[in-house]
């Protein structure tokens, strides 16, 4: 009983002992039966005496019970229904667990890939991107992983029926395991590898930058590995490189490790150079120079005809080159240190890749071609009686090129050829010509043709030169020069390409203005109508100190400018003003005012904020370390005058003239004028304040637009003015007497600085000058003899002459005083009747004004006046009457109009005044004289409210005389 008992506890607990957790496998695979799959899962510490359980997305499926994996030793196998996977998409994750004696093992994540197939070829041993066909399930490349010989690979696109796999390098042909794993299933093959084509280099070659800073060779091929290093033989020694990578063109580069090889090499020297691949040997061997170094600086454009161009640079001398444009081989004539240069083919305009190969060393880049301009013609030489040889650009050398002579003869020239930056053309014009003929001459390439440029027929010049100064300036050579026509004529400084201004030539000098240079001998070329000299030398030495004049003017925009000799035209001036200040002045220019001087101003405005208008300062140019003499100045402001015209006679306006603006100084004082010109003519400054000059000139201007000259202080003003002859002199319908009984004369235009001319009756008389009194000029004279034999009444007929021409012609009648006896206006307008003396009984002689109204005269007589009279408000109103020129003024009262029973038995008397002249100079008194005064009553309503008898009216004026007595 015991034994059982025993036997039954020892049974129990090796049950216990062999249910230990079972343990799922990182791979599954398939089993297929009659074209149906089946999962089939590995692993350890399944059950092989009962049906084990697989969970697949937490579902349980029946699979049978464990034998020994017949492919990995040592572990389990069970196998699964077919239904376990039906319902679980293909790719789609599926998490998978086995369940053995009621124990779970652990949890494998997989996608359900189907069973893999693969279609593999033989491969190369250089390595390469391959691509299969098969069975793959998916197109998640991540999920997969393929090996080959041990060596992983990298994957590429990916679809369920195709993948790109990159072969790895393999350095022996033979037969490699080819194993892939998708997600959690494995596929094992066999893959041929076979050798590949031997390497190819071209003949290329650059140099690399490493990280640690040292520079290696890079050479250029095909079937170079790209998944390993190749092998460089260079003067028979092999060193490792790179594995090969793809550039933009296809190549493949490959970069040496070390400088080893290349610090042995000497600059210019050759080496050979091979590669090795898997064994084979590239088929070519190359003969490099080493070049460290090349540059090109600048690739300027190039013209669509074609043609000879250098290009600037650092390039290796002896050593040959090819250069291709766009695939074209373009001709390299000649290479130096700096520049190399060839001849190119033509092409349309547009941008083209170059490529420029030197001993190996290559440089890529574009280059521009552009529409070529019209030829230009420069210059020619007479090579003999019968040819002339042309100077110039863009002739055509694969274009012919057209010349057109005197607008007729059409010459086509063949090939022209280059010559110091020129292209030249040697042609027979078909005529004879003389010196000093002028001809016409045009070149036409591929349809543009060049200006139409005049040449002058000439074999020879001959020039006698003299020193020039270093700091520029103009100078007169002796010669032959065969024209007289400044445009001509060019002169140009060759050695700095430094253009000289022609002033004028005739056929023996030639006068022109040059620049700045510092001390030397200098090329000196000149071009008369085509034809050069350039055998010219001519020496610039240093001058004596630099002059300033003691004047100065303004610029427009408001800058000082200062004129001398001897400033620099290239190098620093300094303007010293009072001996302490140094401040920068610009360079020197032609001065526009004296020809022969030069200009120069302060570099800023800002300087003169600190100088004060009217104080007196030093002032010394400095430049090229000599020091000018010193001038002083008075700062005067910037001046502008006022647009006007003046008269060519002074004296017409007034005593003198003035002219409006602004001039610079608020002193009054007019010696700071010191010279005032128009055109030809100095005047004579009256006065100046800040915006006024007021002056006097004794000749006749010239009429028309004349030079201005100002200088005040030391500042120069140039401008123009306009001066115009003086209007008609006029007199005015209006005389009056001076204190001393003397004729006066009013009119505009007199002269005042010459006595005026007065005509009376066709007989002349002397007048004074004029002078200016109430808007008006007038004239008078020394005695009365020009009225003397005139009496109270008369008529007389008067012009006046003011030294240039006559007035018009006015007839006066002698009046000496005037009496009017006034009496109140009604304020609602009407007639009235003043009494008094008015000497005359025609209307037309009279005019008479209240408040500046026009008053309309009925009728005169010697002793009244009848007038219609205007409504005014109430109020006193001044009376101006002019009889025959004799004028004076009084005035009048309007009042209210008195209603008919107010004035019932009363009348208004009149007031007498007598010789109150316009002029206001003299009034000779008010007297009361009664009764003379009478109301024109026919309209008046009084003369309808009453019915008066004279002696009513006697008696009333007898009690109001009365009354006013008391």
């Amino acid at each position: 009983m015991k034994f059982f008992k025993f036997l039954f506890i020892f049974f129990i607990f090796f049950i216990k002992l062999n249910t230990s957790t079972p343990i799922l496998f990182e791979r599954y695979s398939w089993s297929s039966v009659n074209s149906i799959n089946s999962l089939v899962l590995s692993g350890k510490g399944f059950d092989y005496g009962s049906n084990n359980i697989a969970i697949i997305n937490n579902v349980e499926n029946s699979c049978g019970v464990a034998i020994a994996s017949p492919t990995l030793q040592g572990y389990d196998q069970i196998t699964c229904a077919s239904s376990a996977t039906s319902s679980i998409v293909v790719a789609s994750e599926m998490v998978v667990s086995v369940k053995s004696n009621g124990v779970i093992s652990n949890v494998q994540s997989w996608y359900l890939i189907q069973p893999i197939s693969i279609r593999v070829r033989s491969v190369v041993t250089l390595g390469d991107p391959q691509y299969f066909t098969g069975s793959f399930s998916t197109n998640d490349r991540s999920i997969i992983n393929v090996t080959i010989g041990g060596k992983p690979c990298t994957i590429g696109d990916t679809s369920p029926s195709s993948i790109i796999v990159y072969i790895p390098y393999q350095p022996v042909a033979g037969v490699y395991d080819f194993i892939m794993d998708i997600s959690g299933l494995r596929y094992i093959t066999s893959i041929t590898y076979v050798l590949s084509a031997p390497p190819t280099l071209t003949d290329k070659y650059s140099w690399t930058t490493l990280p640690n800073g040292k520079t290696v060779l890079t050479f250029y091929g095909y079937r170079l590995t790209s998944y390993a290093d190749n092998i460089v033989i260079i003067n028979g020694v092999e060193y490792n490189a790179t594995a090969g990578i793809v550039t933009d063109n296809g190549l493949q580069k490959v970069t040496l490790y070390d400088d080893q090889v290349t610090n042995s090499i000497g600059i210019g020297d050759m080496f050979i150079v091979s590669a090795k691949v898997s064994g084979q040997l590239s088929l070519e061997t190359h003969y490099f120079y080493l070049i460290r170094f090349m540059s090109i600086n600048e690739t300027t454009p190039l013209y669509d005809i074609g043609g000879d161009t250098i290009f600037n640079g650092s390039f290796v001398q002896g050593i040959s080159a090819s250069f291709y444009i766009d695939s074209s081989y373009t001709q390299v004539t000649s290479v130096y240190s700096t520049y190399i240069a060839f001849t190119y083919s033509p092409k349309q305009s547009g941008t083209y890749p170059f490529k420029l190969n030197m001993g190996g060393y290559e440089l890529v880049g574009y280059i521009a071609y552009i529409d070529t301009p019209a030829p230009i013609v420069i210059r020619y030489v007479p090579n003999n009686s019968q040819s002339l040889e042309l100077y110039g650009q863009w002739f055509g050398i694969y274009f012919s090129n057209d010349i057109t002579i005197n607008n007729g003869t059409v010459i086509t020239d063949a090939t022209p050829k280059a010559f110091k930056g020129y292209d030249t053309l040697t042609f027979n014009p078909g005529q004879t010509f003389s010196i000093g003929d002028v001809f016409s001459l045009q070149v036409q390439v591929n349809g543009r043709p060049s200006k139409l440029v005049n040449f002058v027929y000439i074999n020879s010049i001959s020039i006698i030169t003299q020193p020039l100064n270093t700091t520029g300036g103009i100078v007169t050579f002796s010669g032959s020069f065969t024209v007289s026509d400044v445009s001509f004529v060019t002169a140009l400084l060759i050695n700095n390409s430094q253009q000289c201004n022609v002033l004028s030539v005739t056929p023996t000098q030639i006068t022109f203005r040059y620049p700045r240079m510092v001390s030397g001998q200098y090329s000196l070329l000149i071009n008369i109508g085509g034809f050069e000299n350039s055998t010219n030398i001519v020496e610039y030495t240093i001058p004596t100190s630099p002059t300033i004049l003691n004047t100065y003017r303004w610029s427009s925009d408001n800058k000082m400018i200062f004129t001398g000799k001897s400033f620099s035209y290239v190098n620093q001036n300094f303007l010293i003003i009072n001996g302490q200040y140094t401040l920068n002045a610009t360079l020197a220019v032609g001065s526009k005012d004296k020809v022969g001087y030069d200009d120069i101003t302060f570099e800023t405005i800002s300087p003169l904020s600190s100088f004060e208008e009217n104080q007196i300062y030093t002032v010394q140019v400095y430049t090229g370390g000599l020091f000018s003499n010193i001038v002083t100045i008075t700062f005067i402001k910037p001046i502008s005058i006022n647009t006007q015209d003046i008269y060519s006679v002074d004296g017409i306006e007034g005593q003198f003239t003035t002219i409006n603006g602004v001039f610079g100084t608020s002193t009054t004082n007019k010696t700071i004028v010191s010279s005032f010109y128009i055109g030809t003519i100095e005047c004579d400054i009256i006065s100046i304040d800040s915006f006024s000059i007021n002056f006097s000139h004794s000749l006749v201007l010239e009429e028309g637009e004349n030079d201005l000259l100002l200088n005040i202080g030391e500042l120069e003003f140039k401008s123009t003015i306009n001066v115009i002859s003086p209007p008609k002199p006029i007199l005015l319908n209006s005389y009056y007497w001076s204190s001393n009984d003397i004729l006066v004369l009013k009119g505009s235009t007199f002269n005042f600085k010459q006595p005026n001319i007065v005509f009376i009756n066709q007989v002349g008389f002397d007048s004074t000058v004029a002078t200016l009194k109430n808007a008006n000029d007038e004239i008078t004279f020394n005695n009365d003899s020009s009225t003397s034999s005139l009496t109270i009444g008369q008529s007389f007929t008067v012009y006046v002459n003011n030294r240039i021409e006559d007035s018009n012609s006015i007839s006066f009648i002698l009046i000496k005083s005037i009496s009017i006896t006034s009496i109140p206006l009604n304020n609602t307008g009407g007639k009235v009747i003043f009494s008094g003396d008015y000497h005359v009984s025609n209307t037309s002689l009279v005019s008479l004004l209240i408040d500046d109204t026009t008053i309309e005269i009925t009728n005169i007589t010697p002793n009244s006046i009848s007038f219609n009279y205007p409504s005014k408000p109430i109020g006193q109103y001044n009376l101006i009457i002019n009889i025959g020129g004799f004028e004076y003024s009084t005035t009048v009262q309007y009042i209210t109009t008195p209603s008919p029973s107010s004035t019932t038995g009363t009348q208004t008397t009149g007031t007498q005044t007598t010789g109150t002249q316009t002029t206001g100079t003299q009034t000779t008194g008010t007297q009361t004289t009664g009764t003379t005064g009478k109301p024109d009553l026919s309209d008046d309503p009084l003369s309808h409210s009453s019915k008066l008898s004279s002696s009513f009216i006697s008696a009333t004026i007898t009690l109001l005389l009365l009354f006013s007595l008391l």
